[in-house]
């Protein structure tokens, strides 16, 4: 006898969001305030930035705090 089980009941599944999260290429200075935007602010001095990523990508120069800053 062939038996084919049918599930009766509903299958969940849930769609997860994966992303990378951003490398900080400058932990003693730079804090990631938002990946998404990104916002960086200087661990030393306080200044707050946004780096113009129209490209995609960071330069390390947006690494670097506005002010010069320097551990």
């Amino acid at each position: 006898m062939d038996h084919n089980p049918i599930i009766d009941y509903p299958i969940k599944f849930e769609l997860i969001e994966v992303r990378k999260l951003m490398e900080n290429r400058n932990p003693e200075v730079v804090e990631i305030i938002d990946e998404e935007k990104p916002i960086f602010k200087c661990k030393l001095c306080g200044t707050i930035w946004e780096p113009e990523t129209g490209s995609g990508k960071l330069r390390y120069s947006y690494w670097q705090c506005p002010e010069g800053c320097k551990p």
